[in-house]
This record gives structure tokens, C-alpha cells and sequence, in this order.
């Protein structure tokens, strides 16, 4: 089905060939002043599509999504929320022709009552950096369409309690189409560019840095692409840049996982003062003191856990605890 195409009756339908992949025309972003309704509703104008025609697209790429719930997006009497209805709304974007990520960014926190939604999972970074911009800068949307059952981190801390390399295995399952992931980096004032190297089951495609705001971004693409339900493995490696260092770890689970195990490798020559494992989950805090072991190293697993935070801090000689 060609894009623009003219149904019996003077409908136009909408090319619904490849749903996973950007088209090479975006089109034009819409003005930045719209709220998430209004931007919909100027986008569906500017396509001169009905929401039938939404609708029936969006069926035929399996995400389907009822006549009344589009009509209350665009009216603005309700919003995306559910997990479902955001993965419906980043093909919504490419099947009207508009940049990835356009009318997500205009959801604003959520409405909802209860565990965070992945989508907002952004505002635990504890400096409130704009994750989702710099996503947006490697054409990757929020991750709503992969589900990580198992994450895995080694870090490599130097004598001077800075990060200098985190080496990453995990394990997804697909929630819908996909083909890239995007890894964010926000490190306090990055002196340089941090490195990615991908090992396993990947290559490293598009990459954005964002010293003003102390980001880092880049896209993995996917050796194959997978489909709902199919599963991956991805390892890479990143090199991190000289910086000041936060003294601490952290992984922020967007969604219930399995297992997450974070390993911190300290210098045996230097090791810290003092480490403590931490977490956040259903709101309740927890932070506890750890031991190194003989080769200087700690390690946190936690399991069915999520969504929230858990992490690693350290205190370097001379330094007090994050």
C-alpha cells in the first residue's frame, strides 16, 4: 500500500509496508508550542487521513487501537499510557509521516496512579538530564518495545574512584518490531567522548554527544531484527572519558526484570573507604554496607525486581558517600 494512495470513495490510506523501520522522509517536525492533542490533531489535518484510516493501519501492523481511544487522544480527553498504547503511538508517528519521538514528547509526566510507567522511568537520573532529546538524537524512541529480562554490568573503577570502563550483557525479549536500542551515558562533566564497542549480537550505528547537557547516546543496531516475542542477546563495552566522577553506579529497570547484577572492580592498590549497595523500589529505599572481596571487587544482584533502581556507590580516600 503506497503512501497517499486514494481509496474507492476519495479516502487516502497509508503505506503500511515496513511499520518497524523510519521512513527517509520524516517530514517536518510539528511546532514545538502543541500540546500532545493538538499536535495530533494537526498531524492527522496535514495527512488528510480519517481516524478509520488510522485505525484500520494501524490493525494491519498489530497494533490495534479502537476508534474512541483515538478520538480521545486527539481531543485530548485521554492520553497513551499502558505500555500497548505507546508502542501504537511510535507507529502512529511513522505512519503519519512525522519524525520519531514527535508526539511522544509532548505526553509530559504521567497521569497515572501507581508504579511509574516506563516512560517516565527518565526522571529517576538524579540530575534530571534530558534523557529522552538525546534517545531521539540516534533515532531511537523510549524502549518500549524491548523487555530486558536479564542485565549484567562490569565496572571498572581506578585508584581515584572514577569510572574508566562498563561492560554490559543482556538479555531481551522483543514486545513489538524492532531493530536498534538505544544506550544512554550521563556522566558529570565528561572530559572528551565516552566509546562504545559492541561484541555481541549488535553493531554500533548512530552516536550523539551532549556535553551541555552531560549525555551520551548511541544506537545498537540488531544483527537481525526481531519480531514480538523473539529474543536477544547484546553485549558492547563502553570507554568512558575522563570526568568527575559521581562515585556510584546506578541501572534504572523500566519494567519488571529477572535478574540484575551489577559487579564494581575496584584498584587493588587503592580501593575505596567505603561501599554500599543501593535500590529503589515501590517507593521504599534501601541502602546497605558491603564488603570488597580479595580482589577488591563488590557485586548486587537483585531478582524479579522493578520498575525502579539499583546501584553501587562508593567512597574514594578522602571523599564522602553520593
Amino acid at each position: 500500500m503506497n503512501a497517499g494512495a486514494t481509496r474507492p470513495g476519495g479516502s487516502r490510506s497509508l503505506a503500511v509496508d515496513h511499520p518497524s523501520a523510519p521512513p527517509v522522509d520524516a517530514g517536518h517536525p510539528l511546532p514545538d508550542d502543541l500540546s500532545f492533542a493538538d499536535a495530533l490533531a494537526l498531524a492527522i489535518e496535514r495527512a488528510g487521513v480519517s481516524l478509520s484510516t488510522l485505525q484500520r493501519a494501524l490493525a494491519e501492523i498489530g497494533h490495534p487501537v479502537s476508534l474512541a481511544t483515538l478520538s480521545h487522544w486527539r481531543s485530548g480527553t485521554a492520553r497513551p499510557e499502558r505500555q500497548a498504547s505507546l508502542l501504537a503511538l511510535d507507529r502512529l508517528e511513522l505512519l503519519l509521516r512525522l519524525p520519531r519521538g514527535d508526539l511522544y514528547r509532548r505526553l509530559g509526566p504521567s497521569t497515572r496512579v501507581g508504579p511509574r510507567a516506563e516512560a517516565d522511568m527518565g526522571a529517576l537520573d538524579p540530575h534530571g538530564r534530558d534523557l529522552l532529546t538525546v534517545r531521539m538524537d540516534v533515532g531511537c524512541p523510549p524502549p518500549t518495545e524491548l523487555a530486558r529480562l536479564v542485565h549484567q554490568a562490569i565496572v571498572t573503577v581506578d585508584g581515584d574512584g572514577l569510572m574508566r570502563s562498563i561492560h554490559q550483557r543482556a538479555v531481551f525479549r522483543a514486545l513489538g518490531p524492532v531493530s536498534a536500542m538505544p544506550v544512554v551515558v550521563s556522566l558529570e562533566r565528561p572530559q572528551g567522548d565516552h566509546v562504545i564497542t559492541a561484541l555481541t549480537g549488535c553493531r554500533v550505528g548512530r552516536v550523539s554527544s551532549r556535553p551541555e547537557d552531560e549525555t551520551f547516546a548511541a544506537e545498537l543496531v540488531l544483527d537481525r531484527p526481531l519480531e514480538r516475542s523473539d529474543t536477544a542477546v547484546l553485549e558492547f563495552r563502553i570507554d568512558l572519558a575522563r570526568h568527575v566522577s559521581e562515585h556510584v553506579v546506578r541501572h534504572i529497570a523500566a519494567r519488571r526484570i529477572r535478574e540484575c547484577s551489577i559487579q564494581v572492580n575496584f584498584d587493588p592498590q587503592r580501593p575505596p573507604a567505603a561501599v554500599e549497595e543501593f535500590s529503589e523500589y515501590k517507593g521504599r529505599k534501601v541502602r546497605r554496607a558491603v564488603q570488597l572481596d580479595e580482589r577488591a571487587r563488590v557485586h548486587h544482584v537483585v531478582s524479579d525486581f522493578g520498575p525502579g533502581l539499583v546501584g553501587v556507590a562508593w567512597q574514594p580516600e578522602g571523599c564522602g558517600l553520593p
